[in-house]
């Protein structure tokens, strides 16, 4: 009896020893192998010469650094300067050759923002976002 129940002792033991060897790796990788990073880019409020220099630099630092796999760009805005917004879309188009680039229309995409969303992979928004006029200006006539 007493060889029967060292054979199943000895058997739990191996059997727990091979469901903690798992355990054991996957905690020593998750100490030596850093999670991978999606980046975030916001472009929000009116584009101008002092928004895309950030984001152009945030552009840059996504291309740059490995650890970043994908970006996701976040756009609530009316668009901007056609300069501005030709630069940053210019650097989104590069930066679509290293990662995937998503964006995510929170509220507003008009004009160059709207652009902007063109030149990524995909096109994520709100149900209720006002989407359009790339290049556009609406006037109405005036009362007679």
């Amino acid at each position: 009896m007493e060889k029967g129940s060292q054979t199943q002792e000895s058997k739990n033991t191996f059997n727990t020893f091979l469901f903690l060897i798992p355990l054991i790796v996957g905690i020593i990788l998750a100490f030596f192998i850093p999670p991978p990073t999606i980046g975030i880019i916001q472009v929000r409020d009116e584009i101008d010469t002092k928004m895309s220099t950030r984001v152009l630099k945030e552009i840059d630092y996504a291309r740059s650094h490995s650890e970043i796999k994908a970006v996701v760009l976040i756009i609530d805005s009316p668009g901007g300067t056609i300069n501005d917004t030709e630069l940053i879309y210019m650097e989104l188009m590069k930066l679509r050759e290293t990662k995937p680039v998503v964006t995510m229309i929170e509220g507003l995409a008009a004009s160059g923002s709207f652009y902007l969303a063109m030149g990524t992979d995909y096109i994520v928004s709100n149900p209720s976002a006002r989407i359009g006029n790339v290049g556009v200006i609406g006037t109405l006539p005036s009362l007679p």
